[in-house]
């Protein structure tokens, strides 16, 4: 039986992709692309299931100052 899809060349692709992206950046390039990448992701996901975009952390603690800083 022939794969139609191959989960693991997927990913391998996904990871060269990401390290063409990452070539060059200092630690703290590399942190700041993980993190902006994180909250895009995130708000992705929020939309998909229907709720609304998560609400920035500064809103997030005034609505409710047991939210980490």
């Amino acid at each position: 039986m022939k794969k139609t899809f191959d989960c693991v060349a997927m990913k391998q692709r996904g990871a060269q992709a990401i390290y063409r992206q990452i070539a060059g950046m200092t630690p703290t390039q590399q942190l700041e692309y993980w993190q902006k990448h994180t909250r895009a992701l995130k708000r992705r996901q929020q939309v998909q299931r229907g709720a609304t975009v998560l609400p920035s952390r500064k809103r997030a603690r005034a609505a409710n100052p047991r939210v980490a800083a």
